[in-house]
């Protein structure tokens, strides 16, 4: 089996830490993110976790790509990701991508009680990302990296976090995001059409934290232009 990844998929593995204990790919369809981390990086163990049966039976018959070492331990589980339970013993890796902010939001509720600060979450979710950097604030995630995709002219955010002892007020979320290192042309892109949405949805629903989002997003872009 020869594993291709889309762009926005090669891009999210490369935010992968290359080294831990056990990687969780929730939600995670057809299981290509998480069988890359076997193939590339160093982990003992790799769960493929969804919730619908027939996505768990198709990929665990499928076979698994050669250079996936022996000693890799991979778990296909059916189950609905926001009644996850981590094993405490190990240092955990758990992604959540392409599903939205407020789907991410429920699954982190039921998961953060069990993380630890050796723990790491990564996310990219396809809406409601402004909602979830503000879940994020309030429960004082460290944000360890991010970056910005874009993939058949859609624009995908990737967070790396840890949990923090952090105060709310020191914590390192933003928005925007910290996105210096794609290049300029794309930030400003993202700007733009972060802008737009800001002010269509502040249009029909006037809400001070959008009205507040939106001035940041100009207040960059200015800066950038």
């Amino acid at each position: 089996m020869t594993i291709k990844l889309s762009k926005r998929l090669s891009f999210i593995l490369k935010f992968i830490p290359t080294s831990a204990d056990v990687f969780y790919d929730l939600c995670c369809d057809h299981g290509q993110l998480g069988l890359s981390v076997g193939q590339s990086y160093s982990y003992q163990e790799i769960n493929l976790v969804d919730q619908v049966q027939s996505i768990i039976d198709k990929i665990s018959k499928e076979q698994l790509p050669s250079d996936i070492p022996s000693k890799v331990q991979i778990n296909y589980i059916c189950q609905d990701a926001r009644n996850l339970k981590l094993n405490d013993k190990y240092k955990n890796v758990i992604s959540i991508a392409g599903i939205g902010g407020e789907l991410s939001i429920k699954m982190i509720e039921n998961i953060i009680v069990h993380l630890k600060e050796t723990d790491t979450l990564v996310l990219s979710v396809h809406n409601n990302i402004h909602k979830l950097r503000e879940y994020l604030i309030d429960n004082n995630f460290e944000l360890i990296d991010e970056g910005l995709v874009e993939d058949n002219k859609k624009f995908y955010e990737v967070l790396v976090l840890k949990i923090s002892k952090l105060t709310k007020s020191n914590v390192t979320i933003t928005f925007p995001p910290k996105i210096d290192r794609s290049e300029l042309s794309e930030i400003l892109n993202y700007y733009n059409q972060q802008i737009i949405y800001l002010k269509t949805k502040i249009k029909f629903n006037p809400d001070t934290f959008y009205e507040d989002i939106l001035k940041s997003y100009s207040t960059s872009k200015s800066k950038l232009n």
